[in-house]
């Protein structure tokens, strides 16, 4: 989920979607400073996104 996108049918474009890396880059800048990300399913109903950050 936190990988690059790759779009491999040539219908979808970027005119009808995203380039499918805001959840890389988010990933990244986290793991830059050396927190956690991870997702899971929400109560209230689709997608959550956890991020911590450690204190130090």
């Amino acid at each position: 989920m936190f990988e690059q996108f790759y779009r491999v049918e040539n219908s979808r474009n970027r005119a009808t979607g995203g380039r499918g890396l805001g959840l890389t880059i988010c990933s990244n800048i986290v793991e830059g400073h050396q927190g956690t990300i991870s997702a899971y399913h929400s109560q209230d109903g689709g997608l959550g996104i956890q991020i911590e950050f450690p204190l130090n």
